[in-house]
């Protein structure tokens, strides 16, 4: 699987052409990470349309949490504090490009200020394609991850 974001100056513009490739699902992430090395514990509350759930993961590996205050309290008894918050505002849409199933999210991440594109995809050739189609320049994209962005400006450790 292949993903990455790019930076998004016109979200306007990207919705739009997403739109017209797919319909939209608007959800509302809370991101919360811990103070594992590698920054990949965390707890993330979705709400949506089809109501609220919670999930755990640890990097690629994730689990649905009956009661996130439950998780919240285990993980503090086992040590782990919060290290950075922050919200996705998305819109997801799905569509297959090159035959294959992608996956183009819309993020607005209010403590940034700023829009970012995700695109996920079974290969990278088709991720690239999916860019090149929303005319995003290779200058845009950004590997770093959203608490890493959010700690640099804040001037703390990514």
């Amino acid at each position: 699987m292949a993903e990455y974001k790019a930076k998004v100056d016109d979200p306007g513009r990207i919705s739009a052409q997403l739109e017209h490739r797919a319909p939209g699902e608007l959800s509302i992430c809370l991101d919360t990470l811990y103070d594992w090395p590698d920054r990949r514990l965390r707890v993330r509350l979705i709400q949506s349309d089809d109501g609220e759930r919670c999930v755990l993961s640890y990097s690629e590996h994730e689990t649905d949490v009956r009661s996130a205050p439950a998780i919240v309290e285990i993980l503090a008894g086992l040590g782990f504090k919060p290290t950075v918050s922050y919200t996705k505002e998305c819109s997801t849409h799905r569509f297959e490009a090159d035959g294959l199933p992608v996956v183009a999210t819309l993020v607005h991440v209010p403590e940034l200020g700023e829009h970012f594109v995700e695109i996920v995809a079974g290969t990278w050739s088709t991720v690239l394609e999916v860019l090149r189609h929303l005319a995003l320049a290779d200058a845009d994209l950004d590997g770093t991850d959203y608490a890493g962005l959010i700690a640099d400006r804040l001037g703390g450790p990514s």
